[in-house]
């Protein structure tokens, strides 16, 4: 994945599944989000990296940050989380037809 490199089917080494969040109202006024399966999805990963954030008077935030690819799945959204090998990631952003038609790139941050 790295430096546009080619990718082929053997690229998609880890099995991982995308979940989408559905929050449910309790009786005593409060939510309750529970997560259901999409898509199962073969990913080609890279490896995780961390990011620094904050302004000069604020607390320093570090996120750990991933970039998977896999075929294109038309249910797969922003703001779904992906779990593979026991990890949860966020999906911040997905770009379609990326590196090449019929994948797509999933921006993932640690859950």
């Amino acid at each position: 994945m790295a430096g546009g490199a080619a990718l082929s089917i053997a690229a998609f080494r880890k099995l991982g599944r995308l979940q989408a969040p559905s929050v449910t109202q309790t009786p005593f006024g409060g939510a309750v989000t529970t997560w259901s399966e999409v898509a199962s999805v073969w990913l080609d990963l890279t490896i995780p990296r961390t990011r620094s954030g904050g302004g000069p008077a604020e607390t320093p935030v570090t996120t750990d940050v991933r970039e998977a690819v896999c075929r294109d799945h038309a249910d797969a959204a922003q703001g779904q989380r992906l779990v593979v090998d026991g990890d949860r990631w966020r999906v911040v952003r997905l770009v379609r037809d990326a590196p090449k038609m019929g994948l797509m790139t999933l921006h993932l941050e640690k859950d």
